[in-house]
């Protein structure tokens, strides 16, 4: 079992031998760490060379010399003559030296991660040298959860670091300051968004407020979870997802996503179907609020996009008004998930040239049907599977032509998802048949999609 360690090179030697594209990208990782790089070669690619011409790298020479070995502190040996390897394993095993032989496991006494840098934040794989591909492959999928903001995180945490010893004396009451700094939804924001001085400002009202008894500060990320399948979550909405405390979860959410949940988080029902509100608004609103004022990270989880027929607008002024902080991650709506998946464009330059987003849960006389029935435009209907007969009759008698495609898509986005094709005049009669939860996309676009199956 290998012991993991980190470096610091800074003005220290390290010898590099070999001048090709392995060699170069050993190289430039060497200077981001300041070290004083020797090179050994034969032959030296230009980029290299550049580097030699700019003295940013000392070159020895062609031949190697058992001295060169003395004074550095470890050895890169990137080149693939396993034998010239041995030796030189060999006599830094006798100098007490690191040695790192390129992809030649057996001849190295250091192994090369793959590394993964937000500033002062390091992040080093290994795959103990059996295949730094492996590494690679692992270091890029860990890189899609760390954003780049993350170093000036660091750099304000830094700052402050003598401030948060002084004033929590205590371990453990530090290491539950840090951990909620760092899930503080709204610190993130301020540095994701270059408010750094805001950041800052936060931080040093958190140190102020907070007493060594342990007490934590919640807060509310409304989460939109898009329209089911968990592959369309973004990565933002996911990171959100594994640090929550409380999910707070709408029946419009897939089972699929809520697996991603931590198995220690509570997860609370408060879905709202039509004609069946499982928990009313209100109350919705009250239990964000309680949670977050016990300390917890609250997970308001809602199907599509919060801020599309989500009531989002809403919950937000709630919060705001308590006092609670939150912040809000989009999700891909389900008109935009679900058109993509079933090959349905929303607009098309020869066919719909105006969309429109409705909620069929709207009262009849707040919706303009005679604007909306206007021809070459879509209309997209959330939650319209009730509301499909209504639907089709103030659109014929405001004018749209009885035989306009329109598409019913039940559980769009899923595995189990399905597509029913029919015309405005008979669409009551099909939405009757079609499972819930159901989006209705009617106008010319609909008839795209038998073309692009083809």
């Amino acid at each position: 079992m290998n012991y993991p360690v980190f470096l610091r090179l800074a003005k220290k030697k390290v010898l590099v031998i070999g001048a090709g594209d392995v060699a170069e990208r050993k190289i430039q990782a060497l200077l981001a760490s300041d070290a004083e790089i020797l090179l050994l070669a034969k032959k030296i690619n230009k980029n290299i060379q550049n580097l030699i011409d700019n003295k940013q790298i000392i070159y020895l020479g062609q031949d190697f010399k058992e001295e060169f070995i003395d004074d550095v502190f470890f050895i890169i040996s990137a080149t693939d003559d396993r034998e010239f390897n041995q030796k030189i394993s060999q006599i830094a095993e006798k100098k007490a030296k690191f040695c790192n032989c390129v992809d030649d496991l057996d001849n190295s006494s250091l192994i090369l991660g793959a590394n993964l840098n937000r500033g002062k934040l390091q992040i080093a794989v290994s795959s103990s040298g059996i295949s730094p591909v492996f590494a690679r492959i692992i270091r890029d999928k860990l890189e899609l959860f760390l954003p780049n903001y993350l170093e000036n995180c660091l750099d304000i945490l830094a700052k402050y670091r003598e401030k948060i010893k002084n004033k929590f004396n205590n371990i453990q009451i530090r290491r539950l300051f840090f951990e909620k700094m760092l899930e503080n939804a709204k610190f993130h924001y301020l540095v994701e968004n270059n408010l750094l001085k805001e950041a800052e400002e936060l931080l040093a009202t958190e140190i102020k407020n907070n007493n060594e008894n342990g007490k934590k500060f919640g807060e509310v990320v409304l989460v939109g979870a898009g329209p089911g399948n968990p592959d369309l979550l973004t990565i933002k909405a996911l990171r959100a997802i594994k640090s929550a405390d409380v999910v707070l979860t709408d029946a419009l959410v897939s089972k699929e996503i809520l697996e991603i949940v931590r198995r220690d988080a509570k997860i609370i029902f408060v879905g709202k179907r039509a004609g069946n509100h499982f928990v009313v608004q209100e109350r919705i609103n009250q239990l964000m609020v309680e949670y977050a004022q016990e300390g917890n990270k609250v997970v308001r989880l809602k199907g599509g996009d919060p801020f599309i027929f989500g009531r989002g607008g809403e919950e937000c002024e709630f919060l705001r008004e308590n006092n609670i902080p939150f912040s809000i991650i989009p999700g891909i709506t389900a008109a935009i998930g679900i058109s993509a998946n079933t090959l349905i464009p929303l607009t098309h330059r020869n066919y719909s040239q105006n969309l429109f987003f409705l909620t069929a849960q709207t009262e009849t006389n707040q919706i303009n049907w005679k604007n909306i029935a206007e021809i070459n435009q879509t209309i997209v209907f959330y939650m319209g599977k009730n509301q499909a007969e209504n639907i089709q009759n103030q659109l014929i008698k405001y004018g749209k032509s009885a035989k306009t495609p329109c598409a019913i898509i039940s559980n769009g986005t899923l595995s189990n998802e399905k597509v029913i094709m029919t015309n405005l005049d008979n669409l009551a009669k099909e939405a009757k048949t079609a499972a819930r939860p159901a989006l209705i996309i009617i106008g010319e676009v609909v008839k795209i999609r038998e073309k692009l199956r083809q």
